[in-house]
């Protein structure tokens, strides 16, 4: 038996025990099937005391680490908890367009094109793993713009400077 301590979110791992973590490799070691997405590593924090063997196989299997494995793992059985968000986070999210297939044109022809990515491979999840994904990707289009605007009235109020000085 080998302690694994790995970080989840405080919800998850006020769930876990490790007699339930072992019975879960072993169920799974029995019929192996795709996990769910990683959940995330959280503020929480668990030790877990396991056979290194099942927990070693699990991994190889999900091609992950022990840590993400172990994460997934519980997340299939107890379900991923929803990350909070801010309500200004959601009022952005919400501004943004649903995710469609992308249309490009070719050759003067319409093509429709989908760019799908590694979720796609890991199986069964539901919309909360995704979500983290439009969380950033709005926090990241906000900071952006926040950047230009504040370089754009730098820089007028530099030119502003040099034509008063001139």
């Amino acid at each position: 038996m080998t302690t694994f301590t790995l970080r989840a979110s405080e919800a998850l791992t006020g769930q876990l025990s490790s007699a339930e973590m072992r019975s879960w490799l072993e169920e799974f070691l029995r019929q192996p099937h795709p996990l769910p997405r990683d959940p995330g590593s959280g503020y929480g924090r668990i030790s877990l005391t396991l056979p290194n063997g099942p927990v070693n196989a699990v991994a190889a299997y999900s091609q992950c680490s022990v840590s993400s494995t172990l994460r997934r793992v519980a997340a299939e059985r107890l379900g991923a908890p929803r990350p909070s968000v801010a309500p200004v986070f959601r009022a952005i999210i919400a501004s943004l367009p649903d995710p469609a297939p992308a249309s490009t044109t070719v050759g003067g022809q319409s093509a429709r094109h989908r760019i799908s990515g590694p979720h796609e491979l890991e199986g069964p999840q539901d919309k909360s793993s995704l979500d983290g994904n439009a969380i950033a990707g709005a926090l990241i289009q906000f900071l952006v713009w926040v950047w230009v605007v504040g370089l754009s009235l730098l820089f007028s109020s530099r030119k502003e400077k040099g034509a008063k000085s001139a």
